[in-house]
């Protein structure tokens, strides 16, 4: 043995001498003590009586002292038996029984602790301590079972990674192979090892077979997995885990009950997340935790948890773990038919692998990890079905190259990939704000009968990358932030040029010149700084009291940090883009997107010189010109007053100056006319304080603000922030324009497709007119708008001349068209279907998905199923509605907007199939999800939707006179709660349509119940299937109509004036919505008014 060897086990001996020392000592003479010093402890009556306050302190005293030295000795004598039988155990072995390998000791505290250590420590002194034979090494494996005090109660299961990666063990007798060597710090343990190192606590085993045995400095050995002492060189086994085999047996699980926690200051609910499954002994590595993450957002969706924006006190609710442990040994193939396939490092455009099937004996099995298809932007998301799966070639010789939104780009050597669609939340959010509102406008003008078209698998795929952007919540408090910093800066000169918002919610701002922030901004080397803890509500007051001072307000990129920065480019002057004209223009061309589709931009006067034509996308304020002169000459005339103001314009807005919005103007130049600055320009805007600015696609000589690109960062200076930029390609651009778009596209009517003759309206519904109002007569149908009024001149004074004397005629008002084709339907066969029942047409079914508000499953009884993952119920919903092609690969696609295992998705569908026929039987022989050896799965056809009870009344109903329709649609419209898929943050159901035609069957059918009971006259009945529409979509105006004419059925007129304050109201509220009420209802209002 070397010196320094000898060293150390001489520190060792002197370590145990002691421990042993003080055992004998504490457990020996601290009674010896006690009862030589105070005897007895109790001092007797006689003591009491007297008052003797010294004798009876020290007799509690030493009450005390006895029963923390019994505490003690109890803890040594349960150490000594445990961790002696163990030791010894090893050398009585049989040479041929299996090790047994038992978890590391947990930590103990306060007594325990001290005699944990103690006796640990005493025990290296013995011979049978850090030895073990030589035979044992070299035995195989066996796993701990129960709880000692060496197995933690709550152990994390044996993952069915590490079960495959000890299989090599079992089957080859050898330990695996060594990737590279570790010194053990003080503190570490094999777990802890295991975690860091190779991404899972679960893989400590292997750790321990690989160095068990092996001589480490001092002369000691890795004899037990709980003595690990620092010093110590580890070699580490090679590989990354082997994703388990996907398999669809019920295996033993680890369970934990939901837990309520209150949110502590620095926490995030990827950390609580976390912490959570580590405590359950769970699999806590990111793809799993990124999985109970989602179940912990829609557990908490009540509270509106924000993952970044968590407020301090929260209370949250942590759902409730049912983790599978690893795999029977039924379910896992022999090790020899196992190929393992590594993990691609990159994220290729492959479509999602999906072997969930168990394959028969004797067939080579390949576990591999699944990869979804690249879309916009470098995100993983693929079209959905009926979109086909994307494939990729097995050319072994292919390369893979960068691409934005399906077309390649060009990259310099070295500098970083560009943030695209699915990362920029700004322009993401801003499409996204924008695409909602334009599609709630159209649907609230929708008849009975429309419906969406199907959107293409390019538009489908432009939307989900779009929505798999970051939280939106994360703009708000950035625009509250920014808001209540410019009211702390209002008598300063100084404006809000930089801000950087972390993931945790701290916000950082960098100002044009020295200004002092007030409290709870705190300045840190030159900027000022909001702590994430601090929740918006405390900025609510500050804010409150100015205006948007940001019309300029983008975001350029993220930095190193990962933060996303923010700038405002009036505050800027002018950016002058320095890179390689392609990537310069891209820049500027996300730029431009972002000031098209920002709310904080919806004022401002948008100038584009060399652009692409749909730059701005669909901004109400855009210009496009040909040259830069122009453009500064456009400038200066959309900017009027403005450019002479005294005061920059943030100060200006902030104090809601004049109640004016001093819109900027903002001229956006691409890289071809970079080059023709004039040198006025550039000293103007580095002298302006708001108004106007510009952008351009260049390195611009004397510019005050650049972003340059360089070997292999991009820098904006003149702060030296490194930045990887937003950029856009064409592609993109010209994708995201025609989502806009279409979104305007007129709807597809049912109705008239199924070529259903509509007779006259004022015949149809003449009997059935409510009495007090008036109709027309059977030849005035021409002139009967959508809502009920006859159609009227320009000036609005009377009806229009239809040249047969009608113009000459008094104004009369008559039902609307759509409820003339609800009556027509149910004229054209009411005596045949008159005595028809009218729950006739509804299919059979057991089990109810419901869609048309809050997600969840439910029996004929009205109760919920329960499902132990949030994922679980998702996948019912998304094959309930896809029952044309519920493919496994378009399940993954849908339900995932990153690369996931396929143990995960096969615990999510072997978990759905349980959890069903947990709660409800299926027929015999039969399941309610079904299995297949191919890549479908199918839902049984006593599973149906809400969806379809509604539509299978609503079809029958059309049938049916106004008393039978009645009848029909009330237990259809009842089944309406809320908006489709209310409460979820699912990803598909809007890019597919699904969501929009949900709000159209709903609206509809409420639209047309509502028309039968005002043909009947049933003024509740009206506003009761009213009222249930406008749950789903608020001022429908078929909806706002029918009411306005309920409210004058009963001679209500201030109802009418109501109606039509509650419709102005939503109308205003919508930050994108024109504002403009719909001509038909002011029509209608005037006429009913006037009545």
């Amino acid at each position: 043995m070397d010196r320094e060897g000898a060293a150390t086990t001489a520190r060792r001996t002197a370590v145990g001498v002691g421990a042993l020392l003080v055992l004998v000592g504490v457990v020996a003479g601290v009674p010896f003590a006690l009862w030589r010093t105070v005897g007895n402890p109790w001092p007797g009556w006689e003591r009491v009586e007297l008052g003797d306050q010294l004798l009876l302190v020290t007799g509690l005293l030493a009450v005390v002292a006895w029963l923390v030295w019994a505490r003690f000795a109890v803890a040594v004598i349960g150490e000594v038996r445990v961790q002696v039988r163990m030791v010894a155990a090893d050398e009585r072995r049989a040479p041929d029984a299996p090790v047994d390998v038992a978890v590391p000791p947990d930590s103990r505290v306060g007594v325990g602790l001290l005699a944990q250590r103690l006796v640990a420590a005493v025990l290296v002194l013995l011979p049978l301590a850090l030895r073990a034979s030589p035979a044992i090494a070299d035995m195989p494996l066996r796993a701990v079972v129960g709880h000692s005090a060496f197995v933690v109660a709550d152990a994390p299961p044996t993952s069915a990674s590490a079960h495959l990666s000890n299989a090599h063990d079992v089957a080859t007798g050898q330990p695996p192979p060594m990737a590279g060597a570790i010194v053990v710090e003080p503190g570490d343990t094999l777990i802890g090892l295991a975690r860091t190192h190779l991404g899972d606590g679960a893989r400590w085993r292997e750790i321990f077979e690989l160095n068990r045995d092996r001589p480490q400095p001092g002369g000691g050995h890795l004899a037990t997995p709980g003595v690990v002492l620092a010093g110590w060189t580890l070699e580490l086994p090679a590989g990354p885990a082997v994703g388990p085999i996907e398999t669809d047996v019920t295996s033993p699980t680890v369970y934990a009950a939901t837990e309520r926690v209150t949110v502590e200051q620095g926490d995030t609910l990827w950390d609580l997340a976390h912490d959570r499954l580590e405590r359950a002994g769970a699999a806590h590595d990111d793809s799993h935790v990124v999985v109970y993450l989602d179940d912990v957002v829609a557990a908490n969706a009540a509270v509106a948890v924000d993952p970044d924006l968590l407020a301090v006190g929260q209370d949250l609710d942590l759902p409730s773990i049912d983790t599978p442990s690893a795999p029977s040994a039924e379910s896992v193939p022999p090790v020899s038919d196992v190929t393992v396939v590594p993990v691609a490092p990159k994220r290729p455009t492959v479509a999602p692998v999906d072997d969930a099937v168990s394959a028969p004996s004797g067939v080579d099995v390949t576990v591999a990890q699944a990869v979804s298809g690249t879309a916009l932007g470098g995100v993983g998301t693929t079209p959905a079905a009926p979109a086909a799966a994307a494939t990729t070639s097995t050319d072994g010789a292919g390369t893979s190259e960068p691409t934005v939104g399906g077309v390649g780009v060009e990259q310099e050597d070295g500098s970083p990939s560009p943030i695209g669609l699915g990362e920029a939340a700004l322009l993401s959010s801003g499409v996204l704000a924008l695409l909602v509102a334009r599609r709630r406008m159209r649907l609230r003008a929708s008849l009975p009968g429309a419906r969406v078209p199907e959107p293409a698998p390019e538009q489908i795929a432009t939307e989900r990358a779009l929505r798999t952007v970051g939280p939106h919540e994360r703009v708000l408090r950035v625009d509250v932030a920014i808001r209540a910093a410019a009211a702390g800066l209002l008598d300063t000169r100084s404006q809000i040029a930089v801000a950087c918002v972390a993931a945790d919610g701290t916000i950082e701002l960098t100002l044009t010149c020295a200004a002092t922030l007030p409290e709870p901004w705190s300045e840190q080397r030159g900027r000022w700084v909001l702590p994430g803890a601090v929740p918006i509500e405390r900025l609510a007051e500050a804010a409150r009291s100015v205006g948007a001072p940001c019309v300029g307000l983008v975001q350029l990129g993220v930095d190193d940090d990962a933060r996303d920065v923010f700038v405002d480019l009036e505050a800027l002057g002018l950016l002058g883009v320095a890179a390689e004209p392609a990537r310069a223009d891209a820049v500027v061309r996300a730029i431009a997107a972002t000031l098209g589709t920002s709310v904080f931009s919806e004022v401002a006067n948008l100038i584009g010189v060399g652009l692409d034509a749909a730059s701005f996308l669909v901004h109400r304020s855009s210009h496009h010109v040909h040259d830069l002169d122009e453009a500064i000459d456009l400038a200066t005339t959309l900017l009027g007053s403005t450019a002479t103001a005294r005061a920059s314009t943030f100060d200006l807005r902030a104090r809601h100056t004049s109640g004016e919005a001093w819109e900027p103007a903002i001229v956006l130049g691409a890289s071809s006319v970079a080059q023709l600055v004039p040198s006025d320009l550039v000293r103007g805007a580095a002298r302006r304080r708001g108004g106007l600015a510009v952008v351009l696609a260049g390195d611009v000589e004397g510019a005050p603000w650049t972003l340059r690109a360089t070997a292999d960062a991009w820098e904006l200076e003149p702060i030296g922030m490194r930045i990887t930029p937003v950029e856009l390609s064409i592609g993109d651009l010209r994708r995201v324009d025609e989502l806009l778009r279409t979104a305007d596209e007129p709807l597809h009517d049912e109705l008239s497709d199924a070529a259903i003759a509509v007779p006259d309206m004022a015949t149809a519904h003449a009997d059935a007119t409510p009495s007090g109002v008036p109709h027309g007569d059977s030849d005035d149908a021409s002139g009967v708008d959508h809502v009920g009024v006859e159609r009227v001149d320009e000036n609005g004074d009377g009806p229009a001349e239809r040249g047969d004397g009608a113009a000459s005629r008094p104004a009369k008002t008559v039902e609307g068209e759509s409820l003339a084709k609800v009556v027509a339907l149910s004229s054209a066969s009411a005596l045949a279907d008159r005595r028809e029942d009218a729950s006739g047409g509804e299919p059979p079914w057991h089990v109810l998905v419901r869609l048309l508000g809050p997600v969840e499953v439910v029996d004929r009884s009205a109760e919920p199923v329960r499902f132990e993952k949030s994922k679980s119920l998702e996948l019912v919903a998304w094959v309930a509605l896809h029952r044309e092609r519920p493919t496994r690969a378009g399940a993954r696609t849908a339900l995932w907007d990153l690369d996931v295992r396929d143990a995960t998705f096969a615990n999510v569908v072997s978990q759905a199939r349980r959890a069903m026929a947990r709660h409800v039987a299926p027929p015999d022989g039969e399941e309610w999800l079904g299995r297949t050896n191919t890549e479908r799965l199918p839902l049984h056809p006593l599973v149906v939707t809400d969806a379809d009870l509604v539509r299978s009344r609503l079809d029958h109903a059309r049938r049916q006179p106004p008393p039978l329709a009645v009848e029909t649609l009330r237990p259809a419209v009842a089944l309406i709660r809320d908006l489709p898929f209310s409460g979820t943050g699912y990803l598909w159901p809007d890019p597919e349509g699904i969501a929009s035609n949900l709000v159209l069957l709903a609206t509809g059918a409420a639209t047309e119940l509502a028309g039968h009971y005002l043909s009947l006259g049933d003024v509740d009945g009206v506003f009761w299937a009213t009222g249930q529409g406008l749950r789903v979509l608020p001022a429908h105006e078929e909806l706002i109509a029918l009411r306005m004419r309920a409210h004058a059925c009963s001679g209500d007129l201030s109802g009418v004036r109501l109606e039509w304050e509650c419709y102005e109201r939503v109308l205003d509220a919508d930050p994108w919505g024109a504002g403009e009420p719909a001509q038909k209802l002011v029509l209608l209002r005037r006429q009913l008014l006037a009545s």
